[in-house]
């Protein structure tokens, strides 16, 4: 799932290191990435059920439905969910561009770089999904704008 977000080279992973033979499996301790500047921890959560926790941002988890109709549009999105079941959009702050295709001069199709590190303020953006499931809520002028930036690119 965070392959949406960073081909595997940008990810970080921390193993637990309990191998006895090679046929032994272990479990991922934690995962980080570097040029958002978050982390990852897998935990047991107070429903028992073990996820892949924010260390960010509190209890939010990766969700399992990575799908939903507000990521539409936009090329890199990671989708978190709490307890309650209350979805969040995870956007790194990346530029975004469109290619030039001689075939097709008008496509919707978005290319995302990463930020060198003086161009950067914010690494990511986070967006709650509203509870009616319409639309976003941002919580920055940045992240408003950042969103309508990369609605627009891609309509």
């Amino acid at each position: 799932m965070l392959g949406q977000i960073f081909l595997p080279k940008y990810v970080l992973t921390t193993l637990c290191m309990c191998l006895q033979t090679w046929n032994d499996q272990c479990d991922v301790t934690l995962i980080e990435l570097p040029r958002l500047r978050l982390k990852f921890k897998t935990n047991k959560g107070r429903d028992g059920i073990i996820r892949t926790y924010s260390c960010d941002y509190g209890d939010l988890f990766i969700s399992d439905s990575q799908n939903i109709s507000h990521t539409v549009g936009m090329p890199r999105v990671l989708v978190l969910e709490d307890l309650r079941g209350r979805q969040f959009l995870l956007v790194p702050n990346w530029k975004l561009s469109r290619p030039k295709i001689r075939s097709r001069p008008l496509s919707t199709v978005l290319f995302t770089s990463p930020r060198k590190e003086e161009e950067w303020g914010t690494k990511h953006f986070i967006y709650a999904v509203h509870p009616s499931d319409t639309f976003l809520i941002t919580k920055t002028l940045a992240a408003s704008l950042y969103l309508v930036g990369a609605l627009l690119f891609a309509s």
